[in-house]
């Protein structure tokens, strides 16, 4: 998650079960989405803080020490407030009189707007998540301007677009909202402000907790970062709470939620058209097929994906590193996709019983050990293998060979580090071209996955600005 800006509130803050000692403080969510809230006293009194803090009271006191996990609020800028899963970070404590004792708690999610009651589950119906780069890829428009409706006049009509579907994963509905907004300086009116976005809301027929739908978008994430070739994350979270209790204390049913959510990036996403892989209008009439194959694509090869990502959203990240990710990423892809062996496995089981049937009784665990893999593809054969499949990209044999080889070398030197290896390995400019060449087989694996044919992907080759020169150089 990364916010336009740090936010601060003033408010009244409380425990669940405690609602008549009432602490002021200041709450303020980071870009970031850190939750941090300054109390100007001690939850539970200086004696429970002393327990939290490790210290032993004698005599002991009785009962068990105070729960801070959930903080319930009421602020300036959101009204109501629950903090969950909350931590004390430090705190001063005056004893004597004194000064003013002051604690420092940080929350793992804020929900504005509601109050959860001391052991109700917080789970929600609906979530609805503000995409950077959403807007720009999915070019829908409910505003037209046309500026010449008239002699002087200039006509505006606005339209809010339809909410669309984006998929469907078991008993999880996708769709696309354009929610617009309007603000306008007093009368009379000099200016006026309208914004359209896009959300993606996530619907599900039982309420989930919050981890359920932060699993869900990030994927979705993803898939919009590979879109448009540029590191994505969510920039604000509305949820639709679950009133499944007629008890509970809250009433609003829309409220915001912060927290530091995955995924993360460091620098606003900066989309260029030339360099977007697919625009949403290409693979609208069959979303749900291409959502259902990014998704089971995520689930069968999450770990080799997840790496890929890790160099995507990673900006300052050293290269070399980002080399040995992609090479590891590669290896798990085709090893996740393909059951081929070095030699069958019927001739390999025969040779490792005639080599321990040879070895010393002593060495045999050890020989066991060391040949329990042998019978897989090194990374140069399955570099091979993955690179075939888009040899119209990657030149004749020789490039091709060319390009594996400097893959296994770069791999081995990042792995161990030695003398005997670094000469072999890409170095400066050759190692950049080496890790965007990886990098770009990495996204045609995708497209295929998720379903673009060959000559789509060829397309795609030819018009993208980044893609296209890289695989030809």
């Amino acid at each position: 998650m990364r916010l336009p800006g740090p936010s601060e509130t003033r408010g009244s803050f409380w425990l669940p079960h405690s609602p008549d000692e009432q602490i002021q403080g200041v709450l303020s969510i980071s870009t970031s989405g850190t939750v941090t809230l300054e109390l100007s006293g001690i939850l539970g009194g200086a004696l429970s803080a002393l327990e939290r803090g490790g210290v032993m009271i004698d005599p002991p006191r009785s009962g068990s020490s105070v729960d801070i996990r959930r903080i319930i609020g009421t602020t300036e800028l959101w009204g109501a407030v629950t903090l969950d899963r909350c931590f004390e970070t430090g705190s001063r404590i005056q004893l004597s009189g004194q000064g003013i004792s002051t604690t420092t708690v940080v929350a793992g999610i804020a929900i504005a707007g509601a109050h959860y009651d001391p052991e109700e589950e917080i789970v929600f119906s609906q979530v609805s998540a503000t995409i950077e780069g959403l807007a720009e890829w999915v070019r829908i428009s409910g505003i037209t301007l046309n500026p010449q409706a008239a002699d002087d006049m200039t006509s505006l009509n606005i339209e809010r677009p339809q909410t669309i579907p984006f998929g469907q994963i078991d008993t999880v509905v996708l769709e696309l909202e354009f929610p617009i907004h309007f603000s306008a300086v007093p009368r009379p009116i000099s200016e006026i402000t309208i914004r359209q976005d896009v959300r993606l809301n996530l619907i599900v027929e039982q309420p989930q907790p919050i981890e359920f739908f932060v699993a869900l978008w990030v994927k979705i994430c993803h898939y919009i970062s590979l879109a448009v070739d540029e590191p994505v994350t969510v920039q604000a979270i509305r949820a639709v709470a679950d009133a499944h209790e007629e008890t509970s204390s809250r009433r609003v049913p829309e409220v915001e939620l912060y927290g530091e959510f995955a995924p993360w990036t460091d620098t606003p996403a900066r989309i260029r058209p030339n360099e977007v892989l697919f625009w949403f209008d290409g693979i609208a009439h069959r979303i749900d097929e291409v959502i259902g194959n990014w998704l089971k694509t995520y689930d069968s090869l999450g770990p080799a994906i997840d790496l890929y990502f890790a160099c995507q959203y990673q900006s300052t990240q050293y290269v070399d590193f980002k080399v040995l990710w992609l090479s590891q990423a590669l290896e798990s892809w085709h090893r996740t996709i393909s059951s081929d062996l070095a030699v069958t496995q019927a001739e390999f089981e025969e040779l490792m019983s005639t080599l321990l049937q040879n070895c010393p009784e002593q060495r045999r665990d050890w020989l066991r050990n060391r040949l329990k893999h042998a019978n897989e593809l090194s990374l140069r054969r399955r570099m091979t293998k993955l690179v075939q499949q888009f040899s119209r990209w990657f030149g004749n044999y020789k490039r091709r060979e060319g390009f594996v080889r400097l893959v296994v070398a770069t791999r081995d030197y990042q792995t161990h580090l030695t003398k005997d290896l670094e000469q072999d390995a890409a170095k400066g400019d050759d190692l950049i071209l080496l890790y965007n060449k990886l990098r770009a087989l990495f996204q045609l694996l995708l497209l295929q996955a998720i379903g673009f044919r060959e000559e789509v992907i060829d397309k795609i080759v030819e018009a993208n600005a980044r893609l296209g020169t890289t695989l030809k150089q």
